[in-house]
């Protein structure tokens, strides 16, 4: 028994969007932490946040490149929040250390 061959796949020629990405740097981290982002977002604020979800620190990124003081944060662990203040848009969560 032979099973018919159905030809109704349409291919546009549009590939997929980019995946919006952060990468954070050094990690751990003493005293700057670097941001930078794949360059869909260039201006956007960086929510810092302790464990029990409590936002410790806010900081303006004014370039798809930059950097937050992050001396007065005590030792732990962190999630950074990246929103886009052009389109509101969030990238995804990272997690870094502060030591």
């Amino acid at each position: 028994c032979a099973l018919p061959i159905s030809n109704d796949s349409v291919f546009t020629g549009l590939t997929s969007p980019e995946e919006p990405a952060v990468a954070l740097f050094p990690n751990p981290v003493h005293e700057s932490l670097f941001i930078h982002t794949n360059g869909l977002h260039e201006n956007g604020t960086v929510r810092i946040f302790d464990v029990l979800g409590k936002e410790v620190m806010s900081h303006e990124i004014k370039s798809a490149a930059g950097s937050v003081d992050v001396r007065a944060l005590v030792p732990g662990i962190y999630r950074l929040r990246f929103s886009d203040s052009g389109n509101g848009s969030l990238l995804p969560e990272k997690s870094f250390v502060k030591e």
